[in-house]
């Protein structure tokens, strides 16, 4: 029985190591993207792709070449198309005026239906409409991880996080809060006017004096619509007092 015991216990765990090293070279394919291409649909089989993989509502595909799609020049990298073959999500290859916005290289956008910007993925902070907007940047391949910027269909700006304290209409909004916990974005209405942030310091809003840590909601004619008096943004400005955020 011993010497059955020495045999198995090798052969067991030259098994197990087997395994753990099949399904870490199927880990590392997944992440580098070799993934067995799939039939390519009619929509889309002039475009340069590989690694195609098919999902509820689009097409996730990496593009071999920079290649002009629906009027956007998207860099060598992973896309996002309709079923119909339309653009969804790219890396933009160059610099893009895009609803009156000029959209850097390297960002990754999302499109609407009607090919408007919804979101922007920005490789670096870029100023948009008088902002400097923060590149919270990162992507998988068919999947948002952090949005730098969206937008309403007609290019205003519609949120954002930015690194420092901003003012918008004269009301000071706490910047990008890189502590304990989530980030707090700035939000606008359609006509430009402050929807949505969390207070850096005293202000005078709607002839109230509100005080900092507290997120304020306002209406498009700067009434406060909603006070938000969580312990969470108390919290927040105590500790990027102690620590600096």
């Amino acid at each position: 029985m011993k010497v059955l015991k020495w045999i198995a216990a090798p052969i067991l765990i030259v098994c197990i190591l087997g395994l753990s090293w099949l399904m870490m070279a199927w880990f590392i394919g997944e992440r580098r993207g070799e993934i067995p291409d799939q039939p390519v649909p009619e929509s889309i089989e002039n475009l340069p792709l590989r690694n195609i993989k098919p999902s509820d509502d689009l097409i996730y595909a990496e593009l071999l070449e920079t290649t002009l799609i629906n009027g956007f020049l998207c860099a060598a990298d992973w896309v996002g198309l309709t079923s119909s073959g339309q653009l969804s999500q790219c890396t933009l290859a160059e610099d893009t005026v895009i609803e009156g916005n000029l959209i850097p290289k390297n960002t990754e956008i999302d499109l609407d239906d009607e090919l408007n910007l919804k979101y922007a993925f920005f490789p670096e902070d870029t100023e948009i409409q008088g902002y400097l907007l923060h590149n919270r940047y990162g992507r998988r391949p068919g999947g948002k991880l952090q949005i730098s910027a969206w937008f309403y269909p007609n290019g205003r700006l519609q949120g954002f996080y930015s690194r420092s304290n901003v003012m918008v209409q004269e009301i000071p909004c706490r910047k990008i809060y890189n502590g304990l916990f989530a980030h707090t974005p700035i939000q606008l209405h359609e006509n430009g006017n402050l929807r949505n942030c969390t207070l850096s310091r005293d202000a005078e809003i709607d002839g109230q004096i509100i005080p900092p840590g507290r997120t304020v909601t306002l209406s498009e004619d700067g009434k406060i619509s909603k006070l938000d008096d969580s312990w969470k943004g108390m919290i927040e400005l105590w500790a990027a007092g102690i620590f600096g955020y």
